[in-house]
Formats: structure tokens, C-alpha cells, sequence
């Protein structure tokens, strides 16, 4: 509601969730979209909720009215499996970042730093 207010009605507000309480408490306070998880364990947050897995994922999917993203852990090679829940979207933000680290890293090697 207070994001809301600040943003106004036009934005797009997301909620993080971790359990289906809070799947339906979001959604009750007018969450356009949810993020749910950590499906994954992640090297990204060190202070996470438990794993909820794709059987949590799953689970909340079923229970939400909004879109939902799987949050955590996220990698290439689990996305079949994530995406086989019904789930709208996916973070990626480590796989992104080490992506990216690797890049700069061939780089380096190409100019011979």
C-alpha cells in the first residue's frame, strides 16, 4: 500500500515472498507481481529465507492471481525445471554476474592484462 501511494497507480509493484502466507498476503495488499524464493540456494544474499524449491515454486504459482518470478539460485541449466512450475519470469542475477565477470576477465587475457 505505501509503495503504492509513493509510486501511484500506473507503476508496477512487486512484492518478495518466501511462503504461501505471504503469496496471498501480497496479493492481498494489491502486489501487481510477486517474487518467490529462494527456489535455489543463491551466492548473492547470505541472510535468505529457507530454500523453497520447485515444488514451493510450483505451489505458489498455483496460489497467486498475479504473475509470479522465481527468485534464487537461478542458473541456465535449472530453467526447464523452473519454467516447467507455471512460473511468469526469473531472476537471474548471479548467473548475469558471472557472465559478466567472465567477459571481462577474456578481455583482460585479450589485451594482455
Amino acid at each position: 500500500p505505501r509503495a503504492r501511494a509513493i509510486l501511484g497507480r500506473h507503476a508496477l509493484v512487486g512484492r518478495s515472498t518466501h511462503d504461501r502466507a505471504q503469496v496471498r498476503a501480497a496479493v492481498a495488499e494489491g502486489a501487481d507481481y510477486i517474487g518467490f524464493g529462494p527456489v535455489y540456494a543463491t551466492a548473492t544474499k547470505a541472510d535468505t529465507a529457507p530454500l523453497v524449491g520447485v515444488a514451493g515454486l510450483a505451489e505458489a504459482v498455483r496460489a497467486s492471481s498475479v504473475p509470479v518470478v522465481a527468485i534464487g539460485g537461478i542458473t541456465a541449466g535449472r530453467l526447464p525445471e523452473v519454467r516447467a512450475t507455471g512460473v511468469h519470469g526469473w531472476a537471474m542475477i548471479s548467473a548475469v554476474r558471472d557472465a559478466l565477470a567472465e567477459g571481462r576477465q577474456a578481455l583482460d587475457r585479450l589485451r594482455g592484462h
